[in-house]
C-alpha cells in the first residue's frame, strides 16, 4: 500500500470498473482497524478510496464493501493485506453499512447521507 498521500477517488473506481476484467487486478478490499474489526477499506492501484471530500470509505463488512462495488460495476476483486488504519466514524471517515434491502446508508452519523444506493 503507498503512503505516499495519494488517494484513490469514487470516480477513479468507476473508471476502473469501465477497464473491465482488469478492474478486478487493480481493485482490492483490505480489512482495517475500527468496530471490532469488522471494518474493510477499497483500494485502487494501491490507494485507499476516498470520498470527495477526502475522508477515507469505510465499510462495516465485506459484504456492504462487495454491494458497492458492485453498484460501481467492479463485479470482482482481489483481497487485500490489513491496513493498519484506525478509523473513526465520523469527520474522519465516510462509513457506510447494508440496510435491509440491500441499500447502503451511513454507518454512525446521521450528518452522512442518509443513503448513497
Amino acid at each position: 500500500m503507498r503512503s505516499n498521500g495519494q488517494l484513490a477517488t469514487w470516480l477513479e473506481l468507476a473508471t476502473a470498473a469501465a477497464q473491465g476484467a482488469q478492474a478486478a487486478r487493480t481493485v482490492k478490499v483490505h480489512p482495517v482497524g475500527g468496530h471490532g474489526g469488522e471494518c474493510v477499506a477499497v483500494s485502487v492501484n494501491e490507494r485507499l478510496l476516498h470520498d470527495g471530500e477526502g475522508r477515507i470509505t469505510v465499510f462495516r463488512g465485506a459484504e456492504a464493501a462487495a454491494h458497492f462495488l458492485g453498484c460501481g460495476g467492479v463485479p470482482a476483486y482481489l483481497p487485500g493485506a490489513p491496513v493498519p488504519v484506525a478509523v473513526s466514524c465520523g469527520d474522519a471517515a465516510r462509513c457506510l453499512h447494508l440496510k435491509r434491502g440491500k441499500r447502503l446508508a451511513a454507518c454512525c452519523r446521521a450528518s452522512q447521507a442518509e443513503a448513497v444506493s
